[in-house]
């Protein structure tokens, strides 16, 4: 019986045979909740590929033989890849998937010539969806009237993007106190460890504690105030709250993690702000002087 330690071994040669790195190689045995995939070995004797990100279940893909785990494991590697290999080899105008599949089909060819026909059928399905769009360059580089608000309503869009992007831990914060005010279940952990740091806003506690939920050991680590964190070592009961629904996730009892990223969230959109108006003040003067 094939083991899931032979299964990584010959993942990590096919790998490092199209150029790969050992850790682009790893496969991972448990969920790691962070959108990257996991193998664990079926009943009926095949394999399961499971897509997890926090606490939720994306994929699971069922695979009758080791052929076709290898297959799909080797797939996504030699995608990362290609997509490497056709962001440093871009061509104008082309569609980069032209460079990214003839890349995929050159590094799945390096492992086998029945995994390079599979994943060319693949491939002529999605063009037959979605064919190759190939813009003239002469269009693309014909001057407009318009580009200049094109690219800087562009720009903005994305500094806004990257701003919201940037603010969703708030939200993430704000859900699960949300979540754990309305079902949380009281429970006592046990204190792993306490560590203690002194930034300019005041001591904050990181506690990492590990609490049990129907025979099954959940373990975390969360920052919290001086208030709640000082005084807590290893082997003291800590209470928390946790989801019944998704036991994974978890809080301290009084732990205002959401209030306390909106005062240093607030701090920093306060000195971008005044970065940002400075400088459209200092471009409107230059332009009116």
């Amino acid at each position: 019986m094939t083991t899931l330690e032979t299964i990584a071994h010959k993942h990590k040669a096919n790998v490092l045979a199209m150029g790969g790195t050992v850790e682009l190689a790893r496969v991972n045995r448990a969920p790691r909740h962070d959108g990257s995939y996991h193998v664990e070995p079926a009943r009926d004797g095949g394999w399961l590929l499971i897509v997890t990100e926090r606490g939720r279940e994306w994929e699971r893909t069922h695979f009758a033989d080791n052929d076709a785990l290898l297959y799909r494991l080797a797939r996504d590697a030699a995608s990362r890849l290609a997509g490497q290999y056709e962001l440093a080899n871009r061509v104008g105008a082309q569609d980069s998937r032209r460079i990214w599949f003839a890349r995929k089909l050159e590094l799945i060819g390096l492992l086998s010539d029945d995994w390079r026909e599979r994943l060319a059928a693949e491939i002529d399905g999605i063009l037959a969806q979605a064919p190759y769009d190939d813009e003239p360059l002469e269009v693309l580089s014909a001057p407009h009237p318009a580009r200049d608000w094109l690219v800087g309503g562009s720009v903005v869009a994305m500094l806004l993007l990257g701003w919201a992007l940037a603010h969703l831990p708030l939200w993430f914060a704000y859900d699960l106190e949300r979540d754990l005010d309305a079902r949380g279940v009281p429970l006592e952990a046990s204190v792993i460890s306490s560590t203690s740091s002194r930034p300019k806003i005041g001591t904050t506690y990181h506690l990492q504690y590990a609490y049990d939920v129907a025979g099954k050991l959940f373990e975390t680590r969360e920052v919290v105030s001086e208030t709640i964190g000082k005084g807590f070592a290893a082997g003291d009961t800590l209470p928390i709250r946790y989801d019944p629904d998704e036991p994974e996730r978890s809080l301290v009892d009084g732990n205002m993690r959401f209030a306390r990223l909106v005062t240093i969230y607030s701090g920093i959109d306060a000195l971008l702000a005044f970065v940002i108006l400075g400088g459209l003040w200092g471009w409107w003067r230059r332009r009116n002087l």
